[in-house]
């Protein structure tokens, strides 16, 4: 009798797997030979919003907090503005423990048309172009574009990374749309900006140059001894004291401002000017909180007279409406905030 043949050992499960992992990381690598190394991506859509307006948003990098999906949906990110906040060479840098750090800068910049900008991360640089075109009333046709490199094997993420800019952008859009018709109504940084003619008002002043950091003690040396200079000549204060600003330099961190009291009318007083304003428009802010910490209110000012195309007169007033001696919350000090417009551009 002839024993049958003994059945053939079957391949081992190690050895089924090693070959498994084997084709898949051939098909890999051939994916990454076939995939362009280079990354280039556009999305566009319209949305309801003035071409003017959306550019003005992006070209100020302080607005990013307030539009850009990657910054929005990274709640540990933090923003640090170490670079001019407008214009070609404006940026930030950040940092994130789930993003990673990086830095962004505007390279190139054509009003209401276009911008362009660099990002640095983890050494490796990319690219985007946003392009505004006027798409009807009160409407704007935006593309982002994105450009990067990425060398092999890193470039099978290429389709990742397409899909994920792609999605980000989408939502900055929509984001873009939202604050836009915020401002539209006149709401910047959270603050209520309103127009309306102001009358004529007139000022006992002390002024100079003055840095940043001795704003606080040279307007409270000045206000006591104006006080002062006005109660010797027996005329009294009309309403509550007053910061005017002609100049704020980032630069040099200093500022060309006076110390105000409002009179009736002109004065002639030695060591004091005097300063009348005519009857003008201006848009203002009722600030509530610390003078201090005014920067959100006069950045959302900026934006409201550039949105409407308005120029802007000197002084700024800052008008410390609440006594701090009287009210110890600063919460509840009223700091009142007048841009005076020039004609519209």
């Amino acid at each position: 009798m002839i024993p049958p043949n003994a059945p053939k050992a079957g391949m081992p499960l190690k050895k089924k797997l090693l070959y498994l992992l084997g084709g898949i990381f051939l098909i890999l690598v051939l994916a990454a030979l076939l995939l362009p190394s280079d990354v280039d991506t556009t999305v566009s859509q319209e949305i309801k919003a003035p071409t003017n307006y959306v550019y003005n948003l992006l070209s100020n990098q302080q607005n990013a907090a307030s539009w850009s999906s990657w910054v929005l949906d990274d709640k540990e990110m933090k923003l640090v503005y170490d670079k001019p906040t407008a214009g070609v060479g404006s940026g930030y840098s950040w940092t994130s423990p789930s993003s990673g750090d990086g830095s962004l800068v505007y390279t190139a910049m054509v009003p209401n048309q276009k911008l362009e900008a660099e990002l640095l991360m983890q050494g490796s640089k990319s690219y985007y172009t946003i392009l505004l075109e006027k798409a009807g009333e009160n409407k704007t046709m935006i593309s982002w574009n994105f450009r990067s490199h990425m060398n092999f094997p890193m470039n099978l993420m290429g389709p990742v990374l397409k899909y994920i800019v792609n999605k980000q952008n989408k939502k900055s859009f929509d984001n873009i749309e939202a604050e836009i018709g915020r401002r539209l109504k006149g709401q910047y940084f959270g603050h209520a900006i309103k127009e309306g003619t102001q009358n004529a008002r007139h000022f006992a002043t002390v002024r100079s140059t003055v840095g940043f950091d001795k704003i606080a003690q040279y307007y409270s040396q000045n206000l006591a001894a104006i006080y002062q200079k006005l109660q010797d000549e027996g005329l009294s204060s009309v309403g509550a004291p007053c910061a005017l600003f002609y100049s704020y330099d980032e630069k040099k961190q200093q500022t060309d401002m006076a110390v105000a009291v409002p009179v009736l009318a002109p004065v002639s007083i030695s060591q004091l000017t005097s300063v009348s304003l005519p009857v003008q428009n201006a848009a203002y802010v009722d600030y509530y909180g610390d003078p201090a910490q005014t920067a959100s209110a006069h950045f959302g000012l900026d934006d409201y007279l550039k949105d409407r195309g308005y120029g802007q007169s000197v002084p700024v007033i800052e008008e410390y409406v609440t006594d701090p001696l009287k009210e110890k919350d600063p919460a509840r000090w009223l700091t009142k905030i007048y841009y005076y417009t020039a004609e519209k551009k």
